[in-house]
């Protein structure tokens, strides 16, 4: 179903910026697919011959809007992932340990669905030369890779190298409601590995009753119509990616999705972060580089994204700040990235009906703390 597949935005603006103060500062930067070519006149990637995939050097080309596109199965025997292709409808499985990735390729794109989920992410992919190439990153974040530059060599690495050592997996809630018509599918992250029982139970749980709660909205609402009409469906999806997992935080994006028979399904994304030494949520304040105005600077930034993309943008700031009077904050909602952080914002019912939720992502060098950039 198109509704529950998200097409990533590959373009960063803000990707010269990063890559060159992380070279400059003498640290490996860490960039989105699409820095590695909007940035590549001042790497080695310029001359697509140093891309690394744990440690081994793969081919690359350069997407249309400049993300790096890499050799899935060549990268996939890099990382030591199983690949195995349905012969009928030629999707490939990625399976790594306890974590499995469907890969659904067609003439310029990949959607790409993470341990049964219903839900997909839509990435750039190629057909080169007889080869499927695909986005970096469309490779790495089902798998809890990073793509960034090493500044000594100027190599394009694709690892976890400095990531958290712990193991993230993943969990359905099962529900004997999810039959005909009506279809449930709850797909949650579990973590292990952490070294602290009590510390994982916390933050396990925590990601448990957001499923969970999610299920018990989907009861309520099969409760009060009495299940679909004829002719219609209920579904009920939900999934998640790890947007970051380094310096002893760890940050998801959940997504849940629901579809009660009408034109458009509603899709509400939330953001959770997680301090791995105590096992509790972050606050956005915690990791601030401003606390005290934190939500100020975020409420400017999200306000000057909009004017500054409002041709592209189907709405304008007095939309916006019509769908969201009555917020009181715009920091409740978000989730780290690597090169920056997520907002999330809830809109009123002001809002279309098929939109509860925009998505802006903030460059973390002014916004963050400088051991977590």
């Amino acid at each position: 179903m198109n509704a529950t597949v998200k097409r990533v935005n590959k373009f960063n603006l803000l990707s010269a910026i990063v890559l060159s103060t992380g070279i400059a500062a003498g640290m490996t930067a860490i960039v989105p697919s699409s820095t590695i070519y909007a940035a590549a006149s001042t790497t080695a990637a310029q001359t697509h011959s140093n891309v690394q995939v744990e440690g081994h050097t793969v081919k690359t080309d350069a997407g249309r809007n400049g993300s790096l596109l890499i050799p899935i199965k060549d990268a996939a025997k890099a990382a030591g992932i199983k690949v195995s292709v349905n012969p009928k409808t030629k999707a490939m499985t990625l399976t790594q340990a306890a974590n499995r990735a469907v890969f659904e390729m067609d003439s310029d794109s990949v959607v790409v669905k993470l341990n049964g989920s219903s839900i997909g992410d839509r990435y750039e992919a190629q057909k080169i030369g007889g080869v499927d190439y695909v986005d970096a990153q469309a490779f790495a974040v089902p798998f809890g890779y990073q793509v960034r530059v090493e500044r000594e060599s100027g190599a394009v690495l694709i690892d976890r190298n400095e990531a958290n050592e712990i193991t993230v997996t993943a969990a359905k809630l099962q529900t004997p409601l999810s039959k005909g018509s009506t279809t449930i599918n709850i797909v949650y992250p579990i973590v292990s590995g952490l070294g602290n029982a009590k510390n994982e139970q916390a933050i396990n749980a925590a990601l448990k009753a957001h499923a969970q709660q999610f299920l018990n909205t989907a009861k309520s609402q099969i409760g009060k119509s009495h299940g679909p009409a004829k002719g219609e469906t209920y579904e009920f999806y939900s999934t998640y990616k790890i947007t970051y997992n380094q310096n002893g935080y760890l940050s998801f994006m959940l997504d849940d999705y629901t579809s009660l028979g009408g034109a458009h399904g509603k899709s509400a994304k939330t953001g959770m972060t997680f301090t791995l030494g105590n096992g509790k949520a972050a606050k956005f304040t915690q990791l601030a580089k401003d606390e005290k105005n934190a939500e100020k600077i975020v409420k400017k930034m999200i306000e000057g994204q909009i004017r500054t993309d409002a041709g592209s943008k189907s709405y304008t700031l007095q939309d916006f700040r019509k769908w969201t009077q009555g917020t009181k904050s715009f920091t409740d909602n978000f989730c780290m990235t690597y090169d920056g952080v997520t907002i999330l914002v809830p809109l009123n019912n002001t809002a279309p009906s098929a939109l509860n939720v925009l998505e802006f992502q903030l460059p973390g060098l002014h916004l963050l703390k400088s051991d977590l950039q």
